[in-house]
């Protein structure tokens, strides 16, 4: 990528936001499709409110470029969490995804580095943030390790396939 590229990359993410999800994003999160393989790594954010957020611990969050809907994922804790770590203090991410219209742009990694300041903000005890990236998505891997989320090694089996787990430690 040229300079050019470069610029244009971090004037569009400058005015990235985090919001928790209401009802008026819905209409922009709910249209949009993810291509056939990403589709095995990710659950589109419909299906993953209709999945993840039946229970009070499972809290919908919107990328907003803009007050426009580029992304989603979901923060999860309690038992959920405790799915997959018995530490405690601890908060899953799951189901990130990128509307395509924004995806090469920047958007999913300064997502990634505004996570930690967000969830210190609405949950201060939680002290360590995870997630779950299958081995085979290397574009997704790139993105999260470049932000500062750790391989410590851990695997576990997802619905498709061998997933790592990666860690990103909260400093207080």
């Amino acid at each position: 990528m040229g300079i050019k590229g470069l610029k244009h990359m971090s004037k569009a993410v400058e005015t990235i936001q985090l919001a928790f999800y209401n009802s008026k994003y819905k209409q922009s999160l709910f249209t949009y499709e993810l291509d056939e393989k990403q589709k095995h790594f990710t659950t589109l954010p419909e299906k993953a409110i209709e999945m993840f957020c039946i229970n009070t611990t499972s809290y919908p969050v919107v990328i907003l470029e803009k007050d426009i809907p580029v992304g989603f994922f979901i923060l999860q804790d309690g038992e959920e969490a405790k799915d997959y770590t018995k530490r405690d203090h601890t908060m899953l991410i799951r189901s990130v995804s990128v509307n395509p219209q924004y995806q090469g742009k920047g958007f999913a990694q300064k997502a990634m580095q505004m996570i930690p300041s967000f969830v210190r903000q609405y949950y201060p005890k939680i002290e360590e943030l995870f997630l779950l990236v299958n081995v085979k998505n290397k574009r997704a891997e790139h993105v999260y390790s470049k932000t500062g989320y750790e391989d410590r090694g851990i695997r576990c089996m997802g619905r498709v396939g061998p997933q790592k787990m990666l860690h990103y430690t909260l400093k207080n």
